[in-house]
């Protein structure tokens, strides 16, 4: 309790001192096994809450790439909510609890995996699209490491997958997550190239408007991270070893 208190006095102060960015959060899964990219759904729920009561201004991903295109000024406690790979908890657990406290998301999808067990199927990604609440990113075909595989197969897993989303949604999908954040100058230029309008990495960060729009970095949220972490992740404070 006392270390959560000095904690929300660190993290109101940083917010006094902080510049305009937004900071984007990375989950994967909420549920309450112990693999370490999962969020206990009590503690999702902890960090949602959080958001709400502090009236965070939690926009969707892809109004946050529009507002660095048109370099528009960010307002103040921006965040946005994502999630990679498109687990099924994202609909049984997450969906829920997007719902509940009136906040979108942005789940990217590896579109190999779609249907697949753990893995969201159709009917769920169409209900949550339909919703309002979420929308969807490409993660590519496979989850490939790209800077490790040939032009053909990175082209292929960076426009496949983008045709496969636009097809079955019915609505362009036009942003892009790097699997395991993997990239060079060449998939940066590729990624471009497919038609995507902003790409996100797995580098730790916030966002501004100087930020590249195809390099943008993210905030990883897992199990190890705790609720102190977590508010110095929100306000933009740097960790030393595991201390806000």
């Amino acid at each position: 309790m006392l270390k959560d208190l000095i904690s929300l006095k660190k993290y109101l102060l940083s917010l006094a001192i902080r510049s305009r960015k937004a900071g984007v959060l990375m989950y994967h899964s909420v549920s309450n096994d112990k693999r370490f990219f999962t969020v206990a759904s009590v503690n999702f729920e902890k960090q949602l809450r959080f958001l709400k009561k502090k009236k965070f201004n939690v926009i969707k991903i892809g109004d946050l790439v529009k507002t660095i295109q048109d370099k528009k000024q960010m307002l103040h406690k921006t965040a946005v909510l994502s999630f990679d790979d498109g687990y099924q908890d994202n609909y049984s657990v997450v969906f829920p609890l997007l719902k509940r406290y009136n906040f979108p998301v942005t789940i990217f999808l590896i579109t190999d995996l779609i249907g697949q067990e753990g893995y969201l199927n159709w009917d769920e990604i169409k209900e949550m699209q339909q919703s309002g609440f979420v929308n969807f990113g490409c993660h590519t075909l496979s989850h490939p490491k790209l800077n490790q595989i040939s032009k053909e197969r990175l082209r292929a897993e960076l426009t496949e997958s983008k045709q496969i989303i636009e097809k079955q949604l019915g609505q362009k999908c036009d942003v892009f997550a790097y699997p395991s954040g993997c990239f060079d100058n060449s998939v940066v230029a590729m990624v471009k190239n497919a038609g995507y309008q902003g790409a996100f990495t797995v580098r730790e960060g916030a966002i501004g408007l100087k930020n590249n729009i195809f390099l943008l970095p993210r905030l990883s949220i897992d199990s190890s991270t705790t609720f102190s972490q977590f508010l110095g992740k929100i306000s933009g404070l740097q960790f030393i070893k595991g201390r806000i």
